[in-house]
């Protein structure tokens, strides 16, 4: 029973923040594109991603070599279009969405100095976190689930550890980097949990001597770990 009234809860916030987003796009005149509809993700998944991501109240940089301007829970603006940032953000005060958008073409040192103009710019948390659930999370299932013949009838936990390396990475399996997101593919067909919690701790090599492999090699292992638990 607890399984259906949390899935009531969970629609009952989506359509909630659809309505948010109507308001605003109606008062802007923009064109709305609702989130995919998707299962909730685990508490456990869902605490695996934010833990990782941060949470950032302001407009920042994280990486100086390939990120664009970031906020909330790991929103890439170089990642998304103008157009998501306008319809996904347009509940912040005018023209901040505007303002926000406008960072889209830059990333890496070029981003350097338009995250300093937008730096006066607070990020609601709970607006954050409606992006997050309802738009980044749905988004990231659903590219999973075209990326990879067998995700939807993953259980849970798993699903949500591949949810959380896609949100990090991508789902692309082209490339030398990428010779365990497609070993991850095939044992996600066949339901190998083992072959894709394997996968995912081979990995670990893509960033062995870089700034960021300490934390890479953290989530990765956490995600292993989650697609192991039942």
């Amino acid at each position: 029973m607890w399984k259906a009234i949390h899935r009531a809860e969970w629609r009952l916030r989506l359509f909630v923040f659809a309505a948010l987003l109507l308001m605003a796009a109606a008062a802007s005149g923009r064109t709305l594109i609702l989130p995919p509809d998707a299962p909730p993700i685990t508490a456990a998944g869902r605490a695996l991603i934010v833990e990782y991501e941060g949470w950032a109240g302001r407009p920042e940089l994280p990486d100086r070599r390939y990120s664009g301007v970031s906020w909330g829970w790991g929103w890439d603006s170089h990642q998304n279009s103008k157009a998501n940032c306008l319809r996904y953000w347009g509940a912040l005060p005018a023209p901040q969405a505007e303002r926000l958008a406008e960072t889209h073409p830059f990333y890496g040192q070029s981003a350097v100095e338009p995250t300093k103009k937008v730096r006066d710019i607070i990020i609601p948390r709970w607006l954050g976190d409606e992006v997050f659930d309802k738009i980044d999370l749905a988004k990231t299932y659903d590219e999973c689930k075209r990326a990879f013949p067998g995700f939807g009838t993953l259980r849970p936990n798993a699903q949500a550890a591949v949810i959380s390396l896609v949100f990090n990475r991508g789902a692309s399996t082209v490339g030398a980097n990428r010779k365990e997101m497609r070993e991850m593919r095939d044992a996600i067909a066949k339901q190998d949990y083992a072959g894709i919690a394997s996968s995912i701790r081979r990995s670990k090599r893509v960033w062995r001597g870089t700034s960021i492999q300490a934390g890479m090699t953290r989530r990765r292992e956490a995600e292993a770990r989650l697609v192991e638990t039942p």
